[in-house]
Formats: C-alpha cells, sequence, structure tokens
C-alpha cells in the first residue's frame, strides 16, 4: 500500500492555488503513484454556468522589506503569508498603508491565517497576530516599507485536473472528489488528495468491480463547477453515487455529512461502514455543507454525494490556518480515513438498485434556480470577495441554502423548512434572488409517470410513455417510509408486473390512483400465476386493466379484454406462449386506450362474483418451466386430485 504520511510530506510544502504550477506539480507527484491518472487542463477565460476560468496565477516570490532590509514577511517561511491570488506589485508605502493589507486572528494569536482573493483584484499578506505586534511596536507611523509581489497571470493559461476511471462490469459510476488548491494545510487540504490516491492504488489493482469508479483530484468549486460543465450528461447518466474526501487525516472521531435530501445511496453505505467499522462519529446536514458536496447535490445535478471526513472543516481550532499543519495529521488518522472510504465504496459497489429511492419530480408553479451549480454571488455584491476564515457569511450562506432547494420541486413553505428559517425572512431571500435574475417558477415542465414494476428492456410501455413526453421513473423494489414525500409529485402512476404489495398505509397516502395492468379476467385468478390458473381451473383467459385497492387485485375495473385459448386444437401451446400473448394484448389495451387513462376519463365498475386467487406457494411441483405443455400439466393436476 501507498504510504500515506510520506506522500503526505511530500505533497505539503508545495504551493497550490485553484490554478498554476503547484497544482501540476502535486498531481505529476500523484501520477507516479498511480500511473493511470489522467492530468487534464480547461482553458482560462472559458465561461461555465455562472462563472469563468480565471487566469492562471503563478507566484515566484513575495516580502516585505523593513527600512533596515530585514525580510519581515516571506512567502518562502510559509506558504500562506501571501494572499492568495494577489496581483504583483513592487512599492514602497508607509506603515499604516502596510496595516491596511495585513491579515491575522486576534482569536488564533500564533496562527497564520488563509486568506484568498480569486475574483476581485487584490494584494496582501497574512501573519499571526503575535507577528503583527510585534511589527507595530517595532516601527513608526511613518516608516517605509517596500513590498514586492512577484506574481503574474496567464489569460491564456489553464485549469488542472487529474481524473483516473476505474472501469468495472457495469458503465454505472461511482464518483470520488477531493480538491487540490490549498497550499500547506495538512488535514484540510493534503489529507484528501492522499487518501483518495490510495484508494485509486487500491481499487485499480481489484479485479471484476461490479460498478466502474471515477476518481477526480479538482481545485475546490471552481473545479467541481467546472468539471461538471464538460461532463454533465455522463455525470447523469451514470453516477449512482460517492463521495467528496476532505479532511480526513487526523486522530479525532468521524465525520459524514449528508446529501441534500439525507436519503440517498451515499448516505446509507456511508453509516454502514462507519457502523460497521465501530467508529465513533458526527453527521451533519447538508446545511452545514462547505466544500464540493454543495455542485454535485445542486440543483438539476443531485448526485446524492456525501463527505466522508474526520474532524469536520470549521471544526477544529487549526482549520484554515498555519496550525493545520503535519503535527495535525498521522499514520493512523490517514489510515482510519482510508479503511472508512474504502468501506463505504465497497458497499456502493454492492449496492444492487439504482431506482431503488423515489425520486422527487418537478412540478409546474415551483421555484427553480436559474443557473447550474451555485451562481457566482460575488459579482453581483451578495458575497465576500476576500474569503477569511473569520467572515460573516450568514447572509450569503442563507441564499444558497434557498438556492440548493430551488430545485423545481419546492414551494417558499417546504424551502423555509428545508433551510430552518421562518416564511417571513425565507420571503426576503426569494425578494432578493429574484431581484437578482437568479430564480424563477416552473411552467411548461415535462410530466412526471411512476412505473412500479417492468423495466424498459422488459415492457415496450415505457418507451411508449416517453414518446408520449413522459418523464418515467422506474421502480421496482418495494415502496417505503422515504418514497412518501415524493410520490405525489407524479401525475401519473402504473403497477405493471410489480411483484410487492403496496401496504394501506402507504395506499391512504397517495393522492392520484395507482392503475394496474394485470394478465387475467378479474375478477378470476387475482393473485399469482394468473395464466397458469386459468387453464387448471378452466376459468376465462384475459387481461385487465384496474384501480389498486387494499386486497390483491380487487380493485375497481377500467378496461378489460377476454382472450381465448384452443389447447384442445392446439395440443402443444404451453404456458410460456401463452403468458407472452397475454402480455402483448395487455400492452396493446394500454396503449389504445392511453388518451383516456391518462386524463383520467374513465368510469369504473365493481367486479362481479367471487371469482378466484391463488399464492405463490400454490403452484404445483411438478411445474418445472413455463415451457410445459398445458395439456399435460391439467392432466398432472387431475391426477392430484384423484
Amino acid at each position: 500500500m501507498i504510504n500515506l504520511f510520506k506522500l503526505a510530506k511530500t505533497l505539503f510544502p508545495i504551493h497550490r492555488s485553484i490554478t498554476g504550477r503547484g497544482v501540476v506539480q502535486s498531481l505529476k507527484i500523484i501520477q507516479k503513484k498511480i500511473k493511470s491518472l489522467k492530468i487534464k487542463k480547461i482553458k482560462s477565460g472559458k465561461k461555465i454556468f455562472d462563472w469563468k476560468i480565471p487566469p492562471e496565477w503563478n507566484v515566484k516570490n513575495a516580502y516585505v522589506l523593513d527600512k533596515y532590509n530585514n525580510k519581515i514577511i516571506d512567502i518562502k517561511n510559509s506558504n500562506l503569508h501571501l494572499v492568495s491570488y494577489s496581483h504583483p506589485i513592487r512599492k514602497i508605502i508607509t506603515r499604516d498603508e502596510l496595516f491596511e493589507r495585513l491579515h491575522f486572528s486576534k482569536k488564533q494569536k500564533n496562527a497564520i491565517p488563509y486568506v484568498t482573493s480569486y475574483y476581485k483584484k487584490y494584494w496582501g499578506f497574512c501573519l499571526s497576530y503575535n507577528n503583527f505586534k510585534i511589527i507595530k511596536k517595532s516601527y513608526k507611523k511613518n516608516d517605509k516599507f517596500f513590498i514586492n509581489i512577484d506574481t503574474h497571470f496567464n489569460t491564456k493559461g489553464s485549469l488542472t485536473y487529474g481524473e483516473l476511471l476505474v472501469r468495472g462490469k457495469s458503465k454505472e459510476e461511482i464518483l470520488i472528489s477531493s480538491y487540490i488548491c490549498h497550499p500547506s494545510l495538512a488535514n484540510n487540504e493534503i489529507s484528501g488528495p492522499v487518501v483518495l490516491t490510495a484508494l485509486a492504488d487500491y481499487f485499480s489493482r481489484q479485479r471484476k468491480l461490479s460498478k466502474s469508479i471515477r476518481f477526480i483530484l479538482i481545485p475546490e468549486t471552481i473545479g467541481s463547477i467546472a468539471y461538471i460543465n464538460k461532463n454533465f450528461e455522463r455525470l447523469k447518466k451514470r453516477v449512482i453515487g460517492g463521495y467528496v474526501l476532505t479532511c480526513i487525516g487526523d486522530d479525532r472521531n468521524y465525520s459524514y455529512l449528508y446529501s441534500k435530501y439525507e436519503n440517498s445511496f451515499s448516505d446509507k453505505c456511508a453509516l454502514k461502514a462507519l457502523e460497521h467499522l465501530g467508529c465513533k462519529f458526527r453527521t451533519y446536514s447538508f446545511l452545514s455543507r462547505g466544500s464540493d458536496e454543495r455542485q454535485f447535490n445542486s440543483p438539476f445535478i443531485n448526485l446524492g454525494m456525501g463527505s466522508i471526513m474526520r474532524s469536520k472543516y470549521d471544526t477544529y481550532k487549526e482549520y484554515h490556518t498555519s496550525l493545520d499543519n503535519l503535527q495535525v495529521i498521522s499514520k493512523k488518522g490517514l489510515r482510519g480515513g482510508y479503511k472508512v472510504s474504502k468501506q463505504a465504496i465497497k458497499n456502493l459497489l454492492n449496492f444492487e438498485n439504482k431506482n431503488t429511492q423515489i425520486q422527487k419530480q418537478i412540478t409546474p408553479g415551483k421555484i427553480v434556480s436559474k443557473t447550474m451549480c451555485e451562481p457566482n454571488l460575488g459579482k453581483r455584491n451578495l458575497y465576500p470577495k476576500l474569503s477569511r476564515k473569520d467572515n460573516d457569511y450568514l447572509q450569503a450562506k442563507n441564499l444558497l441554502n434557498f438556492l440548493q432547494y430551488a430545485d423545481g420541486t419546492n414551494d417558499l413553505k417546504n424551502i423555509s423548512s428545508y433551510i430552518n428559517l421562518n416564511l417571513k425572512k425565507t420571503a426576503k431571500i426569494f425578494k432578493l434572488l429574484r431581484e437578482n435574475k437568479l430564480i424563477s417558477f416552473t411552467k411548461n415542465v415535462k410530466k412526471n409517470c411512476l412505473f412500479l414494476g417492468y423495466s424498459e428492456k422488459e415492457t415496450s410501455l415505457i418507451n411508449f410513455l416517453k414518446k408520449k413526453g413522459w418523464r418515467v421513473f422506474n421502480k421496482k423494489d418495494k415502496i417505503n417510509k422515504y418514497d412518501l414525500e415524493n410520490i405525489n409529485t407524479y401525475d401519473f402512476i402504473v403497477s405493471y408486473g410489480y411483484r410487492h404489495i403496496i401496504d394501506i398505509k402507504i395506499l391512504k397516502r397517495i393522492k392520484k390512483p395507482i392503475i394496474n395492468l394485470h394478465i387475467s379476467y378479474l375478477p378470476f385468478n387475482r393473485g399469482a400465476y394468473p395464466n397458469f390458473w386459468s387453464f387448471i381451473d378452466e376459468t376465462p383467459s384475459g387481461v385487465t386493466i384496474h384501480e389498486i385497492k387494499s386486497k390483491i387485485d380487487t380493485g375497481p375495473i377500467i378496461f378489460q379484454k377476454k382472450i381465448l385459448f384452443n389447447i384442445d386444437r392446439k395440443k402443444h401451446e404451453t404456458f410460456s406462449k401463452t403468458y407472452k400473448i397475454l402480455r402483448l394484448e395487455l400492452e396493446k389495451l394500454f396503449k389504445k386506450k392511453y388518451n383516456i387513462l391518462v386524463s383520467k376519463n374513465y368510469k369504473t365498475f365493481h367486479q362481479n362474483g367471487i371469482g378466484s386467487y391463488h399464492k405463490k406457494k400454490d403452484l404445483p411441483k411438478y411445474l418445472k418451466n413455463w415451457n410445459m405443455k398445458i395439456n399435460l400439466a391439467k392432466k398432472k393436476f387431475n391426477k392430484t386430485l384423484s
């Protein structure tokens, strides 16, 4: 296995930002550990949703000279001394002018804070408060200082990221992401890429993975937005879940930050991993987010990704300061983060059906964000342009929280509940966002159909509905409590080949009728294997479309058709052949009556007579397969009765 701490020590001193040579250098070091890692670039200036890739930024030198030619602040002593993305300057200034450009924390007197200014032209230095006090005491107001910041902006440069695809049997993908853009922060920056590298190395060596795994190392925020912009269709089509790995190398307890609606496969698999390994852990709501899970779960993308951490960012004292050094992380801490992440990924690999959870659907008249991923609030003066640990982000956070749930499925009341603000405050946010043209209302959206049972490969009806303009969500497994809040966002619910009984409590909560397609002429042969029992019991064969009620196949009939089979004439007829005929006739009936069914412009009638009902266990043991001749099965059945 890769020596995690040794790799962390190698990466730690490199000066990184969201672009530049430091990122490339770091990726090339990682590439030596995982040979198949591809280093890719996106050009500066490229528009990505509401953002633009900034010019590539590189640093040669940065320091402050006093009147005695002493370097009182020097980037060579700490990468954090320079505000990231500072523009170049060579200038003599006074002490007070210098002080206006110095950043420190009075709360953490020995720590150099991490400060950035990616999207505002600015220069500045960072130092500890204790160091600032020494400078203040040592120099007079009119003393002069020479500022030298030797940086370069390349408008023809690029944003660089790393990507590795480990192919599995399926094209379904698990996405594992970490960021590579912070200078010399051990737990907050280095731990994620180091653990990701070890995971990529491990899974690259495994054979016959059930799903593919994609590993990406990107600059935080702008990198994830750029990556989504470039790969949106593939991400939506293939990704079933995944994790952002961050702050994953210290010895404290573990942390997990949920996906947006706290019900994704990623959430379930991560919690299962933490419990299985006996870890002490704390969970955090999506409202406490702060890394790239913001983009991967944003409206219209919604990959259901969570974040696996040890100490969550912004909860440990060393965060975003020079105190987050190699002493904060450890071999044991990194190894623990690796084990939990590996187990969570294994759980996702073994997760069988990505359609387990009924998805909430976009409906007319709901609030919807007008941008993909988070918008650039800074250019609208709604977000601090100088990023500091001690900034007041509350207002910006409330705006971004609102936008996250403005996904076309929620109204103002829903959003108010999700973001834990009263309706009055939520309404003010709505007004501000609308004034800035960041939200609108949904209209002319596709209608949504929930199709319970057969998949698109098993029936022609799903494709038929799609061609009619429906957005179809297919679910095979049992409806559960987590589905209830979403199920009423569907306009049309069809059950066909669905192997589960819907609980009466759930039926009462569903506001629309569920239409069931059954291959029998009801009331005959309710329940299991109706095709078999129609011949054995000599009851009518046929197909029925009916509404679902609490008891099995007893709901009021909408349409039905008798199908006649002459097995005396066709002595070699099998159950398999008649079953296919019934399926074909049932689908024909549905398509013929489609307009009436979707408009609900039909009259139902009650089932007449007692009819018949069979359970699965009633099927005779002599029936080995459905290719058995019907006449032979009848003879054997009659023998058992005599």
